[in-house]
């Protein structure tokens, strides 16, 4: 919770993985492994992940906390903790790359760009939908309008 929703929230980061679908095996192996160490502030840019590794060093620490004086582990085991969690979030999006689209073929594929990738056997995406798409990224008051919209370009059958 804290390097996923707090710490992005203070540094303006947008801490989720993005599909890429497209380029060779190692590119998108390459991506989805970076992807655990940096991600896209709200600026639209590429930067470190302070808010996930800020996130991971914080909740070792709290949880070291937890146990009696006598009983902590260090500093040492909580940087350890956090690398084997950043590890894991790496691991978790070469999944989420490689696997989860096989599983889910019938979703509609946006890459990281927005735009539908070129599958068969995904719906096409028209020109309105990516307008929608791309005006409702940001959470504001328009949020809700933007849901409703999305709602009505996206049948329940392909969700």
């Amino acid at each position: 919770m804290i390097g996923g929703a707090i710490l992005p929230s203070l540094f303006k980061q947008d801490p989720r993985y993005f599909y890429k679908g497209t380029g060779s095996i190692a590119s998108r192996a390459m991506y989805a492994i970076a992807n655990s160490v940096i991600c896209k502030g709200d600026n639209g840019h590429w930067q470190a992940n302070y808010s996930g590794n800020s996130g991971g060093i914080a909740a070792g620490g709290i949880s070291d906390l937890l146990y009696p004086a006598s009983n902590r582990s260090g500093v040492q085991v909580t940087f350890t903790n956090a690398l084997i969690g950043t590890a894991g979030g790496a691991m978790q999006n070469l999944a989420q790359e490689f696997i989860v689209r096989r599983l889910t073929p019938k979703i509609a594929q946006v890459s990281v760009d927005g735009y539908a990738s070129n599958r068969s056997s995904s719906p096409q995406i028209d020109s309105t939908s990516r307008f929608i798409f791309s005006s409702c990224n940001s959470i504001d008051s328009t949020s809700l309008n933007c849901a409703r919209q999305r709602s009505r370009l996206w049948p329940s059958r392909w969700i």
